[in-house]
């Protein structure tokens, strides 16, 4: 079952022994079905409605009083469960520490640690992990080599495979150089080697290399022709370039 949906759920608190209007009663004061099933396992007893009632609200008094009025009110306001923060805060982490943790996406505090030793806050440690970037030793590795998650998350975004993104950024390419080049089909190390036959643009560069000109031919264009890299961009296009080089060819 998934928990996020509303039909899995009617099934799980159907399942919990509750009646409806017992487990909107406690599923309004934040609990789960699991919490209820954990707290029955819990007593040697069997407990009746108004001892399960009794308890959870115990249990809410007792967290309200740990995190604090405003840190608890706004946590439920926002979703959290009562269990999720009782965990948080035995694990160390104000409640409204955890609740900037939650609201990012992460789920428990051995993810909110990993990224807060390594030096991130809640919001920077998203940005990497909706690209992608689960680790953040990774995260680390690719800010020294100026890769920014943003761009990084719109080459995956736009269907970039990971990998691939990784390495043009890492190469310091733009994210908007990245989907022109990449859609030519050339490796960032064989743009590179372009050199300054890259002022021709992905385009035209694309339509030599669909008529069999090779690359070391577009990056000695200017050598070969006598032209230069200006007056190469304005011609008309590929079929002149290629007309060019055959001139060039039948002289020598």
């Amino acid at each position: 079952m998934d928990p996020s949906n509303p039909d899995d759920d009617a099934q799980r608190w159907a399942g919990s022994g509750l009646l409806p209007e017992q487990a909107s009663v406690a599923q309004s004061l934040g609990f789960r079905p699991d919490d209820v099933a954990a707290l029955r396992r819990s007593s040697r007893e069997t407990l009746d409605w108004p001892e399960i009632e009794r308890r959870l609200r115990a249990t809410v008094d007792a967290v309200k009083r740990r995190a604090g009025e405003r840190p608890f009110h706004n946590w439920v306001t926002h979703g959290g469960m009562i269990a999720d923060a009782v965990t948080w805060l035995d694990a160390g982490y104000h409640l409204s520490a955890a609740g900037n943790w939650t609201r990012h996406g992460f789920t428990s505090p051995a993810q909110a640690d990993r990224w807060g030793r390594a030096g991130f806050d809640a919001e920077p440690a998203a940005r990497w992990t909706r690209s992608g970037i689960d680790d953040p030793r990774t995260a680390r590795t690719l800010i020294r080599k100026g890769v920014a998650a943003d761009d990084l998350h719109r080459l995956v975004w736009q269907g970039v495979p990971l990998d691939v993104a990784q390495e043009w950024l890492g190469h310091r390419f733009g994210a908007g150089d990245v989907f022109r080049w990449y859609d030519v089909g050339l490796t960032p190390a064989q743009v590179i080697a372009l050199h300054d036959a890259r002022m021709l643009g992905p385009a035209l560069v694309g339509e030599l290399l669909a008529r069999d000109v090779p690359a070391h031919t577009i990056a000695e264009l200017s050598s070969i022709t006598g032209r230069t890299w200006a007056e190469l961009q304005a011609l008309p296009g590929a079929d002149a370039i290629v007309e060019l080089i055959s001139g060039a060819s039948s002289e020598s």
